[in-house]
C-alpha cells in the first residue's frame, strides 16, 4: 500500500494535495474489474441519471403541449406535469406496449410534420447508426417554437450484450453542437456538459450515485463530462 501521508495532509488542510509520482494511493479503485457492469444499477441509481435529471429539471418549462419521448414517458410525466396536454411514446420495437408510435427515428414515416411541442431524447442517439437522419426527422416533426431536449453520453463503459444495443459513438459538447447545427439555427442551440472527474471515475467503476458524497455533484468540470445536455428550439 502506498503511503497515506498526503491524504492526511489533505484532511488537515481541507484542500486537494497532489502527491508526487509513486506516492498515489488508489485504494479500492486499484482493480481491473468494475464494481458493477450495469452502470451501477445493481447498487442503486446510476451516476449519469443524476446529471440527466438535473438537465431536464433546468429545462422543465420547455416540456409542455404535445410531448414525444422514447420507450416510455417517465420524464414527460415527472418534469412536464400539468403543462403536458398530450404524451406520445415512440419505439422501434413493436412489442413495447407503452408505445403509441412504432417507428424508426431515422425515417419516422408514420409521423406528420410539425406536430410536437417538445421532444425528449435521453441517452439514445449514440445507439443509432445514422444520427444525421435522426436529427433531420426530429427537426421536421417539431412545431415552430418547439424544443428538442437531448442528452448523450460522453464518458461511459461500452456494453457488449446485444440486448443493451450497439454503441456507435460518444459525443463532446462541440460535436453535439455541430450536429444540431445541421438543422437548427446556432442561436437556438444551447449545449452544456455535465460531470466532473470524481463522478466520471465512479461511473466507470460502476458505483451508484448514493455512494458519492453530495458535494461531488455540485460542480461541473467540462473537461470530464459524463453526459452532454442540449436544448434546441425550432425557429418560427
Amino acid at each position: 500500500m502506498k503511503s497515506t501521508r498526503y491524504y492526511k495532509i489533505k484532511r488537515l488542510l481541507g484542500r486537494e494535495v497532489t502527491p508526487p509520482p509513486g506516492k498515489v494511493w488508489l485504494g479500492d479503485l486499484e482493480r481491473s474489474r468494475p464494481f458493477c457492469r450495469s452502470y451501477g444499477l445493481s447498487r442503486g441509481t446510476a451516476v449519469d441519471r443524476v446529471f440527466i435529471e438535473r438537465f431536464l429539471q433546468s429545462e422543465s418549462a420547455c416540456i409542455r403541449g404535445r410531448v414525444l419521448e422514447v420507450r416510455n414517458n417517465d420524464y414527460t410525466r415527472e418534469f412536464g406535469g400539468d403543462a403536458v396536454t398530450g404524451s406520445d411514446i415512440v419505439d422501434i420495437d413493436p412489442e413495447n406496449r407503452l408505445a403509441t408510435i412504432v417507428d424508426d427515428l431515422r425515417t419516422m414515416t408514420t409521423v406528420e410534420d410539425a406536430c410536437f411541442d417538445c421532444i425528449i431524447l435521453t441517452q439514445t442517439l449514440h445507439l443509432i447508426d445514422d444520427d444525421g437522419a435522426v436529427m433531420k426527422n426530429l427537426f421536421r416533426i417539431l412545431k415552430a417554437g418547439g424544443t428538442l431536449l437531448m442528452t448523450v453520453p460522453c464518458i461511459s463503459l461500452v456494453p457488449r450484450r446485444e440486448d443493451q444495443g450497439t454503441w456507435y459513438r460518444f459525443y463532446t459538447d462541440h460535436g453535439l453542437h455541430y450536429l444540431l447545427g445541421t438543422c437548427f439555427q446556432p442561436a437556438k442551440i444551447e449545449v452544456v456538459p455535465y460531470g466532473n472527474l470524481v463522478a466520471a471515475t465512479a461511473f466507470l467503476h460502476g458505483l451508484a450515485a448514493s455512494e458519492l458524497k453530495p458535494k461531488w455533484f455540485e460542480h461541473e468540470d467540462p473537461a470530464y463530462p459524463v453526459i452532454i445536455g442540449a436544448r434546441a428550439t425550432k425557429g418560427g
